[in-house]
């Protein structure tokens, strides 16, 4: 079963690269900036406000996580070469999900500031919800049910972020 999940997570990740891709990003930007001073702006938010960001985001999945008991975390695999404190801590074919939050709410920030992996979350694996969690300020959504936008909406701008549809649907 957990490789079947495993390669379902795979599968959805490789959608996200496709160039028909349709989903949802969360973000500190209301809109796409198409400025030339768009990677001076990103780099001033990177050193002030990653923090906070990452803050944000790990509220958001720990409100999720109780709206869906059963998703399923997992860690993506660490380069080789990497010598990442976590590498050793967490195999890719291991769910997370039994973590203390505490414990969930650190390798989350760890994620999201070093980029060594992503957090992969499955909220439903029938409607194939995920939630990929990279470095920085990469947090994509795939396959959101409709009858789910409004929480999801409600979740992430209680934190003062926005819920952006990203893609070609």
């Amino acid at each position: 079963m957990q490789n079947k999940i495993l390669e379902l997570i795979d599968s959805i990740t490789n959608d996200m690269l496709k160039d028909d891709y349709s989903g949802y990003i969360i973000d500190f930007l209301p809109q796409v900036m198409e400025s030339s001073y768009y990677f001076e702006i990103e780099e001033y938010f990177l050193r002030t406000y990653l923090k906070e960001f990452a803050d944000k985001i790990v509220r958001i999945v720990i409100k999720l996580l109780g709206y869906y008991p059963s998703a399923q975390i997992y860690l993506s695999e660490f380069p080789a070469a990497s010598d990442d404190p976590l590498k050793d801590v967490y195999l890719k074919e291991e769910n997370i999900r039994g973590r203390s939050i505490e414990e969930l709410a650190e390798i989350i920030t760890h994620i999201i500031f070093t980029g060594i992996s992503s957090v992969e979350i499955l909220l439903d694996v029938d409607e194939k919800t995920l939630i990929s969690i990279g470095g920085e300020f990469s947090v994509d959504i795939s396959n959101l049910p409709e009858d789910k936008l409004n929480l999801f909406k409600q979740l992430v701008e209680q934190e003062n972020l926005f819920l952006r549809r990203v893609g070609s649907k």
